[in-house]
């Protein structure tokens, strides 16, 4: 048997809606004749009645109930697949996992998904938090779309593809009766010998700021 199509199909449910060859034909936008062959193709097809003929009317048969009652959710699921296909095509639907570090998560990640949920609110964005070197191994095996890294740890490969998104933009914070919260202003000479804390920073950044705190001429 050769399988119906979803325009048959469609126009199989229209015409158990009508009850009426030229309403049916009317809503498939085709003419009653088109309309009566395909149908009668597709009898063929299923090598049974669907429909009964009168001078007044169409009657569905019970064989031509069944297939109307599986023609409506094949072509609901249709309707919903399309659906989907242009919301994917647009940007507006889908699904992203996305790998972070713990400061890029802090940092970068919420502005960006209040970004991404603002402008595509359809799109599922599956999120995996863990060092550079697990994303890495996560992203070789297809389990990652992408993933938020600082440059300086990500060695050269020909397999990625990186882009830089700028520069992220540090600050130091102390509890208001720290010592050095009344001061008006502040070098970076006189951080030395405080005791900090973070999330895990890259080596090189630590070791930039470390010169930094250490130098004589450290620059506010």
């Amino acid at each position: 048997m050769d399988i119906p199509t979803l325009r048959q199909l469609q126009q199989l449910v229209f015409l158990a809606d009508e009850r009426h060859f030229a309403k049916a034909a009317k809503r498939a936008n085709v003419t009653q004749s088109a309309l009566s062959r395909s149908l009668q193709t597709l009898e063929d097809a299923v090598g049974m009645r669907l429909f009964d003929r009168s001078s007044r009317s169409v009657e569905i048969t019970p064989v031509g109930e069944r297939l109307v009652a599986h023609a409506q959710t094949l072509l609901s699921s249709a309707a919903d697949l399309g659906r989907e296909m242009r919301m994917l095509r647009s940007g507006d639907a889908g699904e992203v996992a996305v790998g972070v570090g713990a400061f890029t998560a802090l940092t970068l990640l919420p502005e960006a998904l209040a970004r991404l949920y603002a402008e595509h609110p359809s799109v599922r964005v599956t999120l995996v938090q863990d060092n550079w070197r697990a994303l890495m191994h996560l992203l070789q095996q297809g389990k990652l779309d992408f993933f938020l890294a600082h440059t300086s740890d990500i060695r050269g490969d020909d397999g990625l593809q990186v882009e830089a998104l700028g520069n992220q933009p540090g600050h130091f914070y102390c509890r208001p009766t720290h010592p050095l919260a009344g001061r008006s202003a502040l070098s970076a000479r006189d951080l030395a010998g405080q005791r900090f804390a973070s999330v895990i920073i890259p080596e090189d950044f630590r070791k930039r700021l470390n010169r930094l705190i250490a130098s004589d001429d450290g620059n506010g």
